[in-house]
Order: C-alpha cells, then sequence, then structure tokens
C-alpha cells in the first residue's frame, strides 16, 4: 500500500524543499545498496589506462560534490589525501560526522562547485560523481565550475567526472518508487522534462519510519541535459582536453542510448 499523502495522519519531517537538505540525515541509508567500492574500483581503473600508472599513497584527491563522504573516506583509507567539498551544509555535516574516528588526511568543506578556493598544494585528481555536475543548471556555472577545477588541477592530473545524458532525463530515469512497508525509508520520485531548456525537474517525496510513525518530507531536484558538443566546448575554455569518454563502468564508447557517460579530462599543454 502507497504511503500516505501528506494531506494524510502524518507528521511532516520538513517543509524543506532545496536539494540535499532534508534527505542528508537519511542519504546513507537511501544509498546502501549502492557497490561504492565497486565505482571507485572503475575510477582507479581510470586513472591508471590514462597516466599509465596507479595513484600512489600521498597523491592528492578532490572530490566535487561530495555529498556524505563515502567515496571521500575510501579512497583516504587508501593512503590518499582527500579534500571534500559539498554546497550542502547538511551533507557535509553527516560527512563530518562519518569522519571522526578515522585515520588519514581527509577533510571536507561547505564550497559551491562554481567558486570553491581550497589553499594548499594542486591535485593529482579531481572527481565528481553520481551525475553531480548535471546540477549546474546554466552553461555558466558549469565553466566557472570547469575553470576553478583547472586552477587546481596539476599539470599532469585528471579530471574525472560522470554526466546524465539528455537520453536519460528524457526518458524520465528519475521516475521510481519503494514504497514497500518493509523498507525503513519509502520513495517516490516523479520528473517533468523540459526539452527547450533542457531541465528535468524531479518531485522527490519521502517517507521515513521510525517508533512506529511515519513522517513526510519532500525535496525538489533540477538537473540540466548537456551534450557532448556543449561539453567539449565548455572545456576548451577552460583550457581542459578531453581524453576520453566511455559509457559508465566501462571502456566503450557512449552511443544513443546511453544514460551516462565518464569524460576523463586533464589541462590543456602549453608546449
Amino acid at each position: 500500500m502507497a504511503p500516505s499523502t501528506p494531506d494524510g495522519a502524518e507528521t511532516p519531517l520538513s517543509g524543506a524543499t532545496n536539494a540535499f537538505e532534508a534527505i542528508a540525515p537519511y542519504y546513507d541509508l537511501l544509498m546502501r545498496d549502492i557497490p561504492y567500492r565497486r565505482w571507485l574500483g572503475y575510477i582507479l581503473r581510470l586513472y591508471r589506462h590514462y597516466r599509465g600508472r596507479s595513484l600512489c599513497p600521498g597523491a592528492r584527491v578532490l572530490d566535487l560534490a561530495c555529498g556524505t563522504g563515502t567515496v571521500s573516506l575510501l579512497l583516504a583509507a587508501r593512503g590518499l589525501e582527500v579534500t571534500g567539498i559539498d554546497a550542502s551544509a547538511a551533507m557535509i555535516q553527516q560527512a563530518q560526522a562519518k569522519r571522526r574516528g578515522t585515520s588519514g588526511r581527509l577533510e571536507f568543506h561547505t564550497q559551491d562547485a562554481s567558486t570553491f578556493d581550497i589553499e594548499g598544494p594542486a591535485y593529482d585528481l579531481v572527481i565528481s560523481l553520481f551525475d553531480s555536475l548535471n546540477y549546474l543548471t546554466t552553461p555558466v556555472d558549469l565553466q566557472r565550475t570547469l575553470e576553478r577545477v583547472s586552477h587546481t588541477l596539476k599539470a599532469e592530473g585528471l579530471f574525472i567526472f560522470d554526466i546524465n545524458t539528455e537520453h536519460a532525463l528524457r526518458t524520465k530515469m528519475f521516475d521510481q518508487a519503494d514504497l514497500r512497508e518493509s523498507e525503513p525509508i519509502r520513495y517516490r520520485w516523479v520528473s517533468d522534462y523540459e526539452p527547450e531548456e533542457r531541465l528535468c525537474t524531479v518531485h522527490m517525496d519521502f517517507w521515513v519510519s521510525s517508533d512506529g510513525a511515519s513522517r513526510w518530507f519532500k525535496e525538489t531536484h533540477i538537473q540540466r541535459a548537456y551534450d557532448d558538443e556543449e561539453i567539449h566546448d565548455l572545456m576548451k575554455r577552460a583550457e581542459l582536453t578531453v581524453l576520453g569518454q566511455h559509457r559508465a563502468y566501462t571502456f566503450e564508447m557512449p552511443d544513443t542510448d546511453t544514460d551516462r557517460i565518464f569524460y576523463i579530462a586533464a589541462r590543456e599543454s602549453k608546449s
């Protein structure tokens, strides 16, 4: 049976609609089945493929839009020096809590991707995962982000990120639900894609069960679709060069039915 509507007998947990604010305390619960280690292994294989060597312990990594820091923590456990940034203070609060009691050089900051400024040496690797860059809903914001990445990346460093394609957003990839009463968190997502603006608005309802009560909250997420030509153009303007692009979690080239693409980029050579 579907949960009650917000007009029902449930207690509203939050009226917040900002992305990654109300969901932050429950994000790891929602993502508990995600194979993070396997995804990280893919990133490290991409690095090794395009650089001809593995990341050495002590290498510096920037996790852009790090969320609750799960990938950052896994990287730090490998002996890497990791900085995680995210625009959501609520998500960073969760990351900071997970960091307590861990070893390794790891820090988290609440900063916007398009304006971030981190002190210290340049990075060997910058990553942005889980379609985070789709949340930059104007080409100007994406270009500013790419410029910040270019500025903070070592000359021989790599920038690896994934992005949802227009095919994914247009075919309602986000429309999904898990309303099983046995689940501690239930959800229903409904999306609306505007082809002229290339914007996908996702209305997310969540129900959290605790102490015999069910509480409801909602968030509204907006993503923009960027086509391949646009991404290459914005990268070039930011003095970044695309070294390769692949269907997610493979080394195959994307096609018209690809939902998610990984891009591998480096700073333009000045020689």
